[in-house]
């Protein structure tokens, strides 16, 4: 009966957070052990996975409300971060930057597609002021849609 309470534990667990390590934890089993109960089981492995994937959405809902909450309360690095995996033409310049910043000049006058020092700052300086600029209309913007959001929610 022990382990019927168990796999029910570790269920539940699955269900609130999607993580095996802490639902084995929570119901005192080893990860071995619940993974030989997903193999011996199949109405146990299909719950589990249920129950895993459901616990990953909740976990992942949270994260992104979370997230929100530092993007309303003007927190750069959410903001950077969020519009780095959700607009495409900031993820592009992000993307470019980067490659600029790892780009190594080797002295090698005769190769065009390098760029020295002095170019590449002048590069990065003109950059930095276009994404400067791209984050406010963005950050503007979203204020815009979540307040937006808000007041038509609060008339529901």
């Amino acid at each position: 009966m022990k382990s019927k309470k168990q796999r029910k534990i570790v269920i539940e667990e699955l269900e609130k957070n999607g993580n095996v390590g802490h639902a084995c934890k929570k119901a005192g089993i080893v990860r071995s052990t619940y993974y030989r109960w997903r193999e011996k089981s199949k109405k146990f492995s299909e719950t589990a996975e249920k129950a895993f994937n459901n616990g990953t959405l909740a976990i992942n809902d949270l994260g992104q409300a979370k997230l929100i909450l530092m993007i309303r309360d003007g927190n750069f690095s959410a903001i950077k971060y969020w519009l780095s995996h959700r607009d495409p033409a900031f993820s592009e310049k992000l993307q470019f930057i980067e490659r600029l910043e790892r780009l190594k000049v080797d002295g090698q006058k005769d190769d065009k597609s390098k760029l020295d020092s002095r170019e590449r700052a002048l590069l990065k300086e003109v950059i930095d002021r276009d994404f400067t600029q791209f984050i406010r209309v963005r950050v503007s913007t979203i204020n815009k849609s979540l307040t937006y959001s808000v007041a038509n929610q609060s008339q529901l």
